[in-house]
């Protein structure tokens, strides 16, 4: 593949070499594809991508933020109808989320304990600027279209996210179990985290008038 030179190129390339790992993890979820196997998968020689990203979680990391762009940007800035809560579309959307986008939870659940652990420090600086940025630019939009106090949605917002990570990973089920997670002493987690996503949010956006 050609060297890319002019600035739409680089930047075409850039979202290239973030298309494809993702489809790499997709493959594999259990684990974070290799520069050398985001680069095979590419076309780009291995050298190549590292100008453009000096580790494997620099490309994960910035694929995590691009979808968490993507949802929140899609989250209801105004009410549909007077008897639908916040909550509902918020559930709605994060379920949806959950479809399209599948690397999303699973990257997100390797946020801290992976992705955040082996970047330069001016990286991870950035990376926390702008998740505090689109925590912050979201809130104020919620806030406004649905007359919370001022700071509500951005604490929400962050519960919101806790809430969806953590139901997201008790809830899963190695393959080797999967023949005996039925059995009664399981049933603490035999729930269904469609309804227990909705029933947390609830909670969580609930504002006293």
């Amino acid at each position: 593949m050609k060297r890319a030179r002019a600035p739409e190129q680089k930047t075409a390339r850039r979202s290239h070499i973030l298309t494809v790992a993702t489809q790499c993890f997709l493959e594999n979820p259990t684990r974070l594809p290799s520069v050398a196997q985001v680069a095979d998968a590419s076309g780009i020689a291995k050298g190549t991508v590292y100008l453009y990203f000096k580790t494997k979680e620099e490309i994960f990391l910035e694929v995590f933020i691009v979808q968490l762009q993507t949802l929140l940007s899609d989250l209801p800035q105004r009410p549909i109808a007077a008897d639908i809560e916040f909550s509902s579309q918020l559930t709605e959307r994060l379920l949806n989320t959950q479809k399209e986008q599948p690397v999303f939870l699973p990257l997100a659940s390797r946020l801290h304990t992976i992705l955040e652990q082996n970047l330069p420090v001016d990286s991870l600086k950035t990376f926390k600027r702008n998740l505090c940025q689109l925590l912050a630019e979201s809130g104020k939009v919620i806030d406004s279209a649905y007359h919370y106090p001022a700071g509500f949605s951005e604490r929400a917002l962050l519960h919101s996210y806790a809430a969806l990570i953590g139901l997201w990973q008790m809830l899963q089920w190695p393959e080797v179990l999967h023949p005996v997670r039925n059995r009664p002493e399981y049933a603490p987690l035999q729930r269904d985290f469609d309804q227990e996503l909705h029933h947390i949010l609830t909670l969580v956006w609930h504002h006293p008038a």
